[in-house]
C-alpha cells in the first residue's frame, strides 16, 4: 500500500473506488484495459509475427494468467494459449529458465494447466 501512496496510482483511483464503491469493478476495468491496449498494438495477434514483443508483452500474459487464476475472471488463458501456439510453444515445453529473465509465462501456463 505504501508504494501505490508514493506512485501516485493510488490518488488516481481513489476517486474510482469511491465512486464505483467496488474496487474489483476498478481493477477489473483497469486489466481489460490493459489487455485490449496489447491486443491493439499487435494486430490482434493475427499472425505469428504479432504474438512477439519485448518483455512488456510477456510480463502482460503472465499477469493476464495469474490475474485469472487469483480471481477467477478475465479467461485469458484460452487468449494467451493461442498467442503461445502462434510463438510454438506448448505448455508442456521445457524452457531454460535463463531466456526469461523477467517473468516466466511457461512457468504460469503450467501453473494454470498442469502441463496440458
Amino acid at each position: 500500500m505504501k508504494h501505490l501512496l508514493y506512485s501516485g496510482l493510488f490518488h488516481a483511483v481513489l476517486p474510482l473506488v469511491v465512486l464505483s464503491g467496488c474496487l474489483q469493478c476498478v481493477t477489473n476495468e483497469i486489466t481489460q484495459n490493459v489487455v485490449k491496449h496489447y491486443f491493439e498494438a499487435h494486430n490482434n495477434f493475427a499472425t505469428s509475427a504479432d504474438a512477439w514483443g519485448n518483455y512488456s508483452l510477456d510480463l502482460t500474459f503472465e499477469a493476464m494468467l495469474y490475474y485469472e487464476k487469483h480471481t477467477g475472471s478475465g479467461n485469458y488463458l484460452p487468449m494467451v494459449l493461442d498467442i503461445m501456439e502462434l510463438r510454438n510453444y506448448k505448455p508442456s515445453d521445457t524452457i531454460p529458465y535463463k531466456s526469461q529473465p523477467f517473468c516466466s509465462i511457461h512457468f504460469a501456463l503450467y501453473d494454470l494447466t498442469g502441463n496440458r
